[in-house]
This record gives structure tokens, sequence and C-alpha cells, in this order.
């Protein structure tokens, strides 16, 4: 597992998603007075979460928050596990995600049967969080480390209540979703367009209010940092928008979701001829992520129907 840190006060805990390195991130921001973490993962992998965050020298009794961009499992799942070792910590997520926290089983069962039986046990399970644990977003406001400011950015279109999170003081966001999902090496961009649906507007005017505030470092859950540049976050918009004019193409010609993921897989492993495609990339990024991605605007498809 690889942790370490990016700067002095932001480091990166490779939570080893669904088994796998490089697939998702928690981050550690340590202030002048206390800590927090930037989402935390399956439950699965709740331990490494901890274990990376003692690994990097933050105490777990100095974590105040769990700042949660939005309510999917690979982001949040890991809360009521880790809240057991964090005494002072709270749970901080945009109010229409609480549900997801204090009653999870739809949830959970949701993701289940989207990723199938193979991967429920690299998921886990999730229980209830506690209630007094957790803090509705104060989405004007902002949230004092010592030193270290973290404001929240309202970004809908993966999902409606959608949240990244800005660091003041290092021009820095943490982007949840708003992104595509990316693999080290790799050319290719997913977007992350998880079902019921993505709602595409949206998530192109959010890619552009991170633009808004030209900040210096992007750190994204799927999966690493970059340096801010206006052509990065151009591309992520372009390959959101050409993903819904492509489903959208195959979809009007009678394609189910199966056979459009299919379509798209052979396009996508064109563009990576003769490159060294891993496991991760080859089965769960280009297998299971693209499924997932096909169902979410085959979603927004019907939606607009109705």
């Amino acid at each position: 597992m690889n942790s370490h840190w990016i700067n002095e006060n932001v480091g990166v805990i490779d939570t080893v998603g669904l088994g796998y390195e490089g697939a998702i991130a928690s981050y550690v921001v340590r202030g002048s007075r206390g800590a927090a973490l930037v989402d935390v993962g399956h439950a699965a992998t709740a331990r490494n979460v901890v274990d990376g965050a003692r690994a990097l020298g933050v105490d777990p009794r100095s974590i105040e928050y769990l700042f949660i961009t939005h309510h999917h499992m690979d982001h949040m799942g890991a809360v009521p596990h880790i809240l057991k070792e964090l005494p002072e910590a709270r749970v901080v997520v945009q109010e229409d995600s609480i549900r997801f926290l204090v009653e999870p089983s739809r949830l959970v069962q949701a993701t289940y049967e989207v990723f199938g039986d193979e991967y429920v046990p690299r998921i886990g399970s999730m229980p209830p969080t506690p209630p007094e644990r957790i803090e509705p977003l104060r989405e004007d406001g902002s949230y004092d480390l010592g030193g270290l400011t973290i404001r929240p950015l309202y970004t809908p279109g993966h999902t409606p209540s959608h949240t990244s999170f800005y660091l003041e003081e290092l021009s820095a966001v943490f982007t949840g979703d708003t992104v595509c999902l990316s693999r080290a090496g790799l050319p290719i961009l997913l977007p992350a367009a998880s079902p019921p649906m993505i709602e595409v507007k949206s998530a192109v005017a959010s890619l552009d209010k991170i633009r808004s505030l030209r900040p210096k470092l992007l750190l994204m859950p799927h999966f690493g940092h970059v340096d801010y540049s206006d052509e990065f976050l151009e591309r992520n918009k372009e390959t959101i928008i050409h993903f819904n004019d492509r489903v959208s193409e195959l979809f009007s010609r009678g394609m189910k979701s199966e056979e459009i993921a299919s379509e798209l897989r052979k396009e996508l492993l064109q563009e990576l001829s003769g490159l060294n495609i891993d496991e991760f990339t080859r089965k769960v990024m280009l297998g299971k992520f693209l499924d997932v991605t096909v169902m979410g605007y085959v979603g927004a498809l019907l939606r607009r129907r109705k």
C-alpha cells in the first residue's frame, strides 16, 4: 500500500480499492490544529485508510473531519468502520446524502447488484453510521484545520448533490468524481457516470466551476494528483461529451447497454493498441467500470424520454 505526502500538508492514501493499487484514493489534510480525510473508499479497505494515515504520521485522534464528496460506496463505504478508530471525527456530507449513511441498506444492495457477486467481498458491508457523528455540509461555510481552510464547492453532475472541496491556502481542489477515471501511464479517460444517471450539462458546468478557481493542484479519487491546466479540464469535458454522443448514437440504433459497452470497449482497446495493459485496466476499468458508465448514460437517455 502506497501512502505519501504530496506536499507538507496533503497526503494520498492508496486504499487498494477492489484489490488493486492506483484505483481508489483517500486524502489526508493536516493543519496546525487538526487533520481531515477526504473520501475514504470502500468498507473492505477501511483498515488500509487508518493504517495509511498512521504511516504518514497522522494520529487518528487528531482527525476532526471526514469530508465526503458524495454517497457512493467507493467514497464513503468505509465511514462507519473508520469512525470507530477516530474518536473526535465527524462526517461532513451534503444533507441529501445523510440518509445513505444513516440507513445504507438500499445503497449497499444496489451497489452489489451493479457490480455483481464477484466484487461483493471487495466492496464490503456498511452498517449504519450513528447520526450524532454526522454533520450536514455548510455549503456557504468553511472548515479551519489551523492555517488551512477547506471550503465546499457544489459540483453536481455525477450525482445531484456531489460536492468537491477547495483547500484555499494551497489552491488545491479535491475533485471527487467531477473528473474522469484514469490509469497511470495510459492515454484514455473514462467518465464517472454511475446509475441511475449522469447529468451531462451539470457535469460540464461543474468542471467550469473548478476552472474558474484557477487552482494549482487537482486531487482525484480515481486516481492521483495533477498540476492544474486548462487543457486537462478541457480533455475531461470533451470525454464526458464524447461518451454522451457515442452512447446516444448507439442507443438510437436499438443497442442495449451491454452491447453499447462492448462497442465502446473495442474502441478504447484500439486506442491502447500496442501498450501494456494491466489486469485492473483490462478487467475493471474497461470491464465493470465501463459497464457502469454506460448504464449511467443510458439512464439519462431514458429519463429524458419520460
